[in-house]
């Protein structure tokens, strides 16, 4: 699965990964483990996004500016790292829309010229 590159202006518009965990998060806070499970709704199974993974990429995330996160501790269990995503991190996922949004336009152009050149119905 293609993870996105970081630069020091935001996320490549190749990101996957992070433009679910940046999607989930406009909608509402939420903890690593959510996300993952969350994540499936776009073709991210939880067996293939390791918590490894996961968290490795919501710290990119957070040490790039795009989500801020707390530790949140309730009265029974372990202690919890909630996630928010900041104003940078919804201005990047608006930069990703307007890309994806070129990108899929582009994508449909070269899909109908190849199927021309095939002969496909």
């Amino acid at each position: 699965m293609k993870r996105c590159k970081f630069y020091k202006g935001g996320i490549e518009s190749g990101a996957y990964i992070e433009v679910v965990f940046l999607s989930l998060l406009a909608k509402e806070p939420s903890y690593g483990y959510k996300l993952i499970e969350d994540a499936s709704k776009f073709g991210i199974p939880s067996e293939v996004l390791e918590k490894g993974i996961a968290y490795r990429i919501l710290r990119k995330l957070e040490y790039f500016g795009f989500v801020n996160s707390h530790w949140v501790t309730e009265e029974s269990g372990m202690p919890k790292r909630m996630y928010t995503i900041n104003k940078a991190g919804m201005d990047m996922l608006k930069k990703w829309y307007k890309d994806a949004e070129q990108y899929i336009n582009n994508l449909i152009k070269l899909r109908e010229w190849v199927k021309d050149l095939i002969g496909e119905q």
